[in-house]
């Protein structure tokens, strides 16, 4: 019943097995509960890559994704200093036309810090830049970029023979913590984000390098958080900016192509060298064919690949229900 990241409720799952259908990657199970109880679907951890779809087509809400939120508000009523990196797709991801507005709700729920994770963005952008440039100026081998924590879970356990293609480059999440750690060597850092897999990316970090984020956060739990906690609406605040220093072609990065126009690469219809990819079943149908044509000469060499169909604005942990469009011109 309880996955690591996405679990079920067995008493709300009510055998439309839509998750099992839905899912791209077949990490969903029918099980029996104990003692010849009702089925219920289950999500297989060694498969699931978090994408979130299966929370997002269950009728039922019989799919329970960890939270941190308790473990954050412990964090603040400690009197600790805790940093918020508010990931881009911010802007197409609540309910609200000022962006200034969800600096100034953090604020009031008593981050200290909060800073757009975009700097971390602009970070992998230019390392991207760099790697192309020490291969003079075409990389040596087809790249799959890894600032989407789904598409590395994919291809970690559903493609692992295409790891070496994986770019040796953290995420903007990570980037930007490690910066935040410089800075605020004390302070706690949380991610605040659109993703469910930045859960699990936190617990992969950790184990590395233990402490460094201390949780991810999405929109839609800071929104209920807010909604819980306050009297009054966040539309009612005096917008706020983010904290200094301010991110500039990477805030662009949550969108379809951000990755590119953040490294300023060429990213045009007739662009030969990088391809954009969204959405999971065509970044699975791409991986399936990717040993057809990574040895040829005229095969993409940078791969800008996302989980979520039109970027990360469309993110699971999203709360705005505008269409992608209109989450595009927000950000």
């Amino acid at each position: 019943m309880a996955g690591r990241i996405i679990s079920t409720i067995p008493a709300k799952c009510r055998d439309c097995y839509k998750c099992l259908r839905s899912c791209p990657v077949k990490a969903i199970q029918v099980k029996r509960q104990e003692s010849g109880g009702e089925l219920y679907a289950q999500v297989m951890d060694e498969r699931c890559i978090v994408c979130g779809r299966c929370v997002q087509v269950c009728p039922q809400k019989a799919k329970r994704v960890t939270t941190d939120v308790e473990k954050v508000r412990s964090l603040l009523q400690g009197g600790l200093k805790v940093v918020a990196s508010v990931a881009p797709s911010f802007a197409g991801a609540l309910p609200v036309d000022v962006a200034g507005l969800l600096p100034a709700a953090l604020r009031r729920l008593g981050f200290s810090i909060v800073q757009e994770t975009a700097l971390g963005a602009e970070m992998v952008g230019a390392a991207h830049r760099t790697l192309e440039t020490a291969t003079n100026g075409r990389f040596e081998r087809p790249l799959l970029s890894t600032s989407c924590p789904a598409i590395v879970n994919l291809v970690e356990k559903h493609f692992p023979h295409l790891l070496p293609h994986l770019a040796p480059v953290v995420s903007p999440m990570v980037a930007h913590a490690r910066y935040l750690r410089q800075q605020y060597p004390e302070a706690q850092i949380v991610f605040v984000g659109p993703c469910f897999a930045k859960k699990e990316e936190v617990l992969q970090i950790n184990e590395d390098e233990p402490g460094l984020i201390a949780a991810a956060l999405t929109f839609q739990e800071i929104w209920e958080w807010w909604q819980e906690t306050q009297s009054t609406s966040m539309t009612s605040l005096v917008p706020e900016p983010f904290d200094p220093p301010f991110p500039r072609r990477a805030q662009l990065f949550p969108i379809e192509g951000g990755l590119l126009y953040t490294a300023e690469m060429t990213t045009g219809p007739m662009a030969s060298d990088a391809i954009v990819i969204t959405g999971v079943d065509h970044c699975v149908d791409f991986l399936t064919r990717f040993d057809e044509y990574a040895g040829r000469p005229e095969s993409p060499r940078l791969i800008e690949m996302l989980s979520c169909s039109t970027g990360c604005i469309a993110g699971p942990g999203a709360v705005s229900e505008e269409d992608p469009f209109l989450r595009r011109n927000r950000v």
